[in-house]
C-alpha cells in the first residue's frame, strides 16, 4: 500500500512540474508582456518602459544613472529587442510573486541563442526585473525549461554559465 501511494505522489509531482515549467505562447502570463518590451525598447519608449513593463528595482537603477535611453542605460536590454530573428520555443514558471521565462531564439546572425527574463509581481502586475542572453553553440542547446537570470552575487561566484 505504501508503494503505491509513494508511486502517486511521484507521478503528481512530476507532473505538477511540467504543468508549471511549460506552456503555449497563449498561455503563458508573460509572452505579452515580453513582446510588449522588445516593441518598446526598440521604439526607445522610455516612459512606457518605466511606467508600464519594467520594476521599481529597474526603474530606480535607471533615474541613478541619469542615462536618457535605454541602450545607454543598459545595453544588454536594448541588444536582445535589436537581435531576435525567430522565436522558436518559450517556456515559463511562477513561484509567488517571481516568474522565470525563457524563449528560444535564432538572432539576426542566425546564430540560437535563449533569452532569460525575470519577473516579479508588484501591486497585482509582473514587471520585467531582469534580463539574461545566452548566446548557443547550437540549437541542440536550447533550454527545455524557464530558467531565470542569476543574479549580480550568483554570477561573480561563479554559478552557472553565461
Amino acid at each position: 500500500m505504501h508503494l503505491a501511494i509513494k508511486r502517486f505522489v511521484v507521478i503528481a509531482f512530476y507532473f505538477s512540474l511540467i504543468g508549471c515549467a511549460w506552456s503555449a505562447q497563449s498561455n503563458s502570463p508573460f509572452y505579452s508582456l515580453y513582446t510588449t518590451f522588445l516593441q518598446a525598447s526598440r521604439d526607445n519608449n522610455v516612459q512606457q518602459l518605466q511606467a508600464d513593463i519594467f520594476s521599481q528595482r529597474v526603474v530606480s537603477l535607471w533615474h541613478e544613472s541619469n542615462e536618457p535611453t535605454l541602450d545607454e542605460f543598459s545595453p544588454i536590454f536594448s541588444y536582445v529587442s535589436s537581435l531576435i530573428d525567430q522565436e522558436h520555443t518559450h517556456f515559463y514558471s511562477v513561484n509567488g510573486d517571481r516568474g522565470c521565462f525563457s524563449i528560444n531564439v535564432i538572432t539576426t546572425q542566425q546564430t540560437p541563442a535563449t533569452v532569460n527574463i525575470e519577473f516579479v509581481l508588484e501591486q497585482g502586475h509582473w514587471k520585467l526585473n531582469d534580463v539574461m542572453l545566452d548566446l548557443l553553440g547550437s540549437k541542440d542547446d536550447f533550454v527545455v525549461n524557464a530558467v531565470c537570470p542569476l543574479n549580480v552575487e550568483a554570477f561573480l561566484q561563479g554559478e552557472g554559465t553565461y
